[in-house]
């Protein structure tokens, strides 16, 4: 049974991609070969942060979902990111600084076999850290909030200490309230399994 506290203000806050889905009728081509399709490449809005609130804001009561993230708004992963937030009722704030350094973060997901393999484009999200996030809106919320860190590992600027602090900042400045912190690792692609996690 999962139950979930009334009039909690969520905190999402992390990697957000476009999954373009290949679903293969066969095992995964060789070099050189083809495969077949099974039907039609998909765009869905993915990543650890958009999976996480659009399940939240799918329950009942009182509570608010904030994703904070980045992406490229004018591009077509973007608008699509965008859009699913608005149909599923959850906030999305792009932590953006300037203008977007290339396009929203997308992942081919090739399904084969029952496996799932994953191909990963950053874009703009190579310069998200920590210090990009807007910790003054946690800590100005005067109930209690649960800050989800999504996808550790997909977003590399997580590890450089940046998110550490700011996690601390917002517990130490929210002391008269209830702070709940969370993390989901994801998939370190370097294999080092390291990047603050610890600490």
């Amino acid at each position: 049974e999962i139950r979930v506290c009334k009039m909690v203000f969520y905190f999402i806050v992390g990697e957000s991609y476009v999954d373009l889905f290949c679903f293969l009728l066969t095992a995964a081509p060789g070099p050189g070969e083809d495969s077949t399709l099974e039907e039609p490449v998909r765009r869905l809005a993915g990543g650890s942060a958009v999976n996480t609130a659009t399940h939240l804001a799918q329950f009942e009561g009182d509570n608010k979902v904030v994703v904070q993230t980045v992406l490229n708004a004018d591009d077509e992963y973007g608008k699509l990111l965008i859009g699913h937030a608005q149909r599923h009722g959850f906030e999305l704030v792009n932590c953006m600084e300037g203008e977007p350094n290339g396009s929203t973060p997308h992942t081919c997901v090739v399904v084969s076999d029952g496996d799932r393999r994953f191909m990963t484009h950053r874009g703009c999200a190579r310069t998200f850290t920590g210090k990009t996030l807007d910790a003054d809106a946690m800590i100005r919320h005067d109930g209690p909030i649960h800050v989800n860190a999504a996808g550790l590992f997909c977003t590399p600027g997580f590890g450089d200490g940046s998110l550490l602090d700011l996690l601390i900042r917002v517990r130490r400045e929210r002391q008269e309230h209830k702070t709940i912190v969370s993390l989901v690792t994801q998939y370190d692609v370097t294999q080092k399994w390291d990047g603050g996690l610890e600490d």
